[in-house]
């Protein structure tokens, strides 16, 4: 029989050692806690100074509009501190972006990225954002991360560009431009003329109030050609950018192709078929539309004419057609950034000289030109390009050579009675 002294000594270090291999347990699980807490909070600092080092404005919010957090760049932009900021809804804080609440609605409900470019910041500040929205999962939630960058700078250097390009557009036309005032001042001194021999040999006074009307009538529509040419230069001229709005793209076809009728050699035949009977409503910047089309028109004018060769037959064909289409998936796939919809095909065509797949492939590359010396500056095609996916539109080329080009631009069609909120949005 075994010693009870011995049985208890037994016990006590069987007790003993299960309390040291619990308490090794104990220490290896706190030593992981810790671990784990140690990675948590490095990761929670490394994206606390990431989002501080960010050069944009971020600001994170619930679905309901109530802010969670916000960086420095937020509180240097806003002068609101993050304290101050967190709990209160976003539109009470930041009243521009009230415009905005149902993009940033559809942005939740959807699940899709919404951005915003180049909107004025605030009336007379002359100052300029791009937003972005993006959804998100936050604190539990639905919500969304707004990013606010100040543009301003980039926005000038745009708008000084276009109004270069528009110059150098407007030198291109200045031929043409000259040669219709002279046939306006023209008919004018003509028919003063003829006014003149009427008052001095007419002998019936009724036949001479005949001829005067017809011949003041040949004077009216001269003087309103005239206007109109006038009218056309001022607003290629305009350095003020009209606000972004919904527009008639027939509006904005139909004052691009009377610019060209008026200014463009008479060896070319301009024609101009819309295959629809609706408005063609799109949101746009309407200035920047007109010049991205007179810029493809003029471009496709040089093709028929100063980029031929001297033997050849100047002049040709150029179409300006537009209707609407709604691409599949086909198209979305092909064109990143496209989707599903309706969108408006503005085609011009012409029977220029066309183009070889290595120049297909630079022709909107800012500064690559074919022309000759002093007949190009390379910046109207790159233009387009930036101006038609500042609309979040798409341009598709092809061309042959000696079998002319096809620009292909697709606008997203808008509806200006469901279409709410974003007035400056892309």
């Amino acid at each position: 029989m075994e010693n009870p002294e011995h049985a208890a000594s037994r016990e006590i270090s069987a007790s003993s050692e299960e309390a040291q291999s619990q308490d090794s347990v104990f220490q290896k699980e706190g030593s992981e806690r810790l671990t784990l807490e140690n990675e948590l909070r490095y990761t929670k600092d490394y994206l606390e100074n990431l989002l501080q080092a960010l050069p944009s404005s971020l600001i994170s919010v619930r679905c309901d509009g109530t802010v969670i957090h916000w960086n420095k760049i937020a509180e240097k932009f806003t002068g609101i501190q993050r304290s101050e900021a967190a709990g209160r809804i976003i539109w009470d804080i930041l009243g521009f972006l009230c415009p905005y609440k149902p993009d940033f609605e559809r942005a939740i409900s959807s699940m899709k990225a919404e951005e915003l470019r180049g909107i004025e910041y605030s009336e007379g500040d002359g100052r300029y954002l791009d937003i972005a929205i993006y959804p998100a999962s936050l604190a539990g939630s639905n919500g969304a991360v707004i990013k606010i960058d100040d543009v301003t700078e980039q926005q000038k250097k745009d708008e000084y560009l276009r109004q270069a390009q528009k110059m150098d557009t407007v030198g291109n036309l200045a031929a043409g431009l000259a040669h219709d005032f002279n046939n306006v001042i023209g008919a004018i001194g003509a028919t003063v003329s003829s006014i003149r021999f009427s008052l001095d040999f007419a002998s019936d006074l009724a036949k001479l109030k005949k001829e005067l009307k017809n011949d003041l009538d040949i004077v009216e529509d001269s003087v309103k050609h005239g206007t109109d040419m006038v009218e056309q230069l001022r607003g290629l001229g305009k350095k003020k950018e009209q606000p972004l709005s919904f527009v008639n793209l027939k509006e904005i076809v139909e004052g691009v192709v009377r610019i060209c009728r008026n200014t463009f050699p008479k060896t070319i035949e301009i024609n101009m078929n819309f295959y629809t009977e609706d408005k063609a409503v799109i949101k746009a910047y309407p200035t920047q539309m007109n010049q991205a089309l007179l810029n493809l028109c003029v471009n496709a004018s040089h093709a028929m004419t100063i980029m031929r060769k001297e033997s050849e037959k100047q002049g040709g064909t150029l179409s300006v057609s537009l209707e609407k289409v709604s691409p599949g998936k086909h198209f979305s796939a092909i064109l990143p950034g496209a989707y599903e919809g309706d969108y408006w095909l503005l085609r011009v065509w012409d029977t220029g000289i066309g183009m070889e797949q290595q120049t297909m492939k630079k022709i909107f590359d800012p500064f690559f030109t074919t022309k000759d010396k002093n007949k190009g500056t390379g910046l109207g095609l790159s233009m387009v390009f930036n101006i038609i996916q500042q609309h979040k539109g798409f341009i598709e080329v092809y061309s042959e050579p000696g079998n002319g080009s096809v620009f292909n631009v697709f606008l997203p069609a808008a509806d200006e009675k469901n279409e709410g909120g974003l007035e400056n949005k892309e």
